[in-house]
């Protein structure tokens, strides 16, 4: 496998960075360059106001990403984009199957039920990620689903949502105004609990806060997963 080259975007209410990692074989993610401007009338608690000055703060950052000795002359084609924002938050639902049948457990089946979940998510909000919480075959809640046999699949799910016009207006910057394509939205809290909390703590049980300028976000991770998860209007801004 040739390096690979990842471009990600995180849009803020205080500022826009952006930062390009390297991805060989072998080896673990490499950060070779990073930018960064201030940015503080465009976007309010996370969600993009003014849609041509965010193009414009993010199109320096890209420019500046760009000229940087370790990357030119290659042209950015594609960005991962961070999600966070005000509205953005956990929502448990329940899904179960059923069968006729005593029935092995495959991954089909596991990814059939959660593709029902993506079906039936509420439709007055986005859904960004879907989180499963645990299964339970018949009575019995196995470590790892695949390859048990029983006449029941249950799975506890968390919807991680937000307003649609948070991921609309970040289309219009990334998509229609730059071009630029989104190869994918990487919730921003989600991302934190990856690299900050060891799988420890996610087992025992913890939270997380995150402070920003204008939003706090706030998870709750337990028996290995994401148990909750809410964003408050208050950041540093209201802290003198």
């Amino acid at each position: 496998m040739e390096p690979k080259y990842i471009v990600a975007i995180e849009i803020g209410s205080s500022k826009i960075k952006g930062a390009i990692g390297l991805v060989g074989k072998d080896a673990p993610l490499e950060i070779i360059a990073v930018e960064e401007h201030d940015f503080i009338d465009g976007v309010r608690y996370g969600c993009i106001q003014n849609v041509e000055d965010v193009k414009q703060c993010v199109s320096s950052v890209i420019s500046a990403l760009e000229a940087n000795v370790k990357v030119a002359p290659q042209k950015i084609k594609g960005v991962y984009v961070s999600l966070g924002g005000r509205s953005t938050m956990s929502l448990k639902r329940v899904i179960e199957k059923t069968f006729d049948e005593e029935t092995e457990i495959t991954r089909d089946i596991i990814d059939n039920l959660i593709n029902q979940a993506y079906q039936e998510a509420p439709t007055d909000i986005d859904v960004v990620d879907i989180i499963s919480l645990g299964y339970t075959v018949d009575n019995i809640t196995p470590q790892n689903p695949i390859g048990t046999f029983g006449h029941s699949l249950k799975t506890t799910l968390n919807y991680i949502t937000c307003r649609p016009q948070i991921m609309k207006n970040i289309n219009r910057v990334i998509e229609e105004r730059l071009p630029l394509d989104i190869n994918g939205f990487i919730v921003r809290q989600i991302a934190l609990s990856n690299l900050i909390l060891t799988s420890d703590e996610k087992k025992l049980g913890c939270m997380l806060v995150d402070f920003g300028a204008e939003t706090t976000s706030v998870s709750i991770h337990k028996a290995g997963a994401l148990q909750y998860m809410a964003t408050i209007p208050l950041g540093s801004r209201n802290i003198t």
